[in-house]
């Protein structure tokens, strides 16, 4: 934050829609010093109710329809599949790949392609298309520290982020970082994660990294897109409705 207040940027609010040029404390879901996700903050209060059952370990495989109307929703649960039938509405939120490939396993989805599948088509629209990632780099810093620092389960991994822009053209920020205060290890595989290959460091083997990470404090910098160039799709590999491919 000090470094952001040198470099002559503001240290605000950055909740300030697209003029939100300005660097903060990361905000974080936490409640009464812990973790607060979605289920404890909205489901918890409310899972008594009568007219509310939550299903856990159950798979949602096809919207059923009636012309265009969602009629009901086919799920496996326990291994038995079964239907639940509908009142009003379905409403559909299973994130950015599982939410299309329900829809086109549903026949909602590109014509040419569930008719490539065989998968009856009920309505031709453009389901897992303009599929856009905030893609980020990992830079990190090895401290010269002795190990990991005594405070670190009071932090809750991102301490601080920024929103800059780097394109004079535009009055929104371009580039959103975040800072942490480790330095981020993630397993074994992590050079074929992180596309690394052998120039990770070509002196040392890779558990002799993981054994120098381990000895010494440092910290984590994430530079991430916000408007990237690059926008592709997401198909069906298959009509496997047990399966994300």
């Amino acid at each position: 934050m000090e470094g952001a207040k040198e470099l002559g940027l503001d240290v605000t609010d950055v909740n300030n829609g697209i003029y939100q040029i300005a660097f903060n404390y990361f905000q974080a879901t936490i409640k009464d010093g812990r973790r607060c996700s979605t289920a404890v903050a909205f489901l918890n209060p409310v899972k008594m109710r009568t007219n509310l059952t939550i299903w856990t370990e159950t798979l949602a495989t096809k919207i059923v329809f009636e012309e265009k109307k969602a009629t009901a929703v086919e799920f496996l649960k326990s291994g038995e599949n079964g239907v639940l039938y509908v009142n009003k509405e379905v409403i559909l939120s299973a994130g950015p790949v599982a939410s299309p490939q329900l829809l086109m396993l549903s026949g909602v989805g590109p014509k040419a392609h569930l008719e490539a599948l065989g998968i009856p088509v009920l309505c031709d629209l453009p389901v897992g298309e303009n599929m856009q990632d905030h893609v980020m780099m990992n830079m990190r810093n090895r401290g010269n520290g002795g190990g990991i620092s005594k405070d670190i389960l009071t932090s809750n991994g991102i301490e601080v982020a920024g929103f800059i822009k780097i394109k004079e053209d535009i009055p929104w920020p371009d580039i959103q970082v975040f800072y942490s205060p480790f330095y981020h290890h993630y397993g074994p595989n992590e050079k074929e994660l992180c596309n690394f290959e052998d120039k990770f460091d070509e002196a040392l083997e890779f558990t002799e990294i993981k054994e120098k990470i381990a000895e010494r404090e440092g910290l984590s910098f994430y530079p991430g897109l916000l408007h990237p160039k690059s926008v592709g799709d997401l198909k069906l590999k298959s009509r496997n409705r047990l399966m994300i491919h």
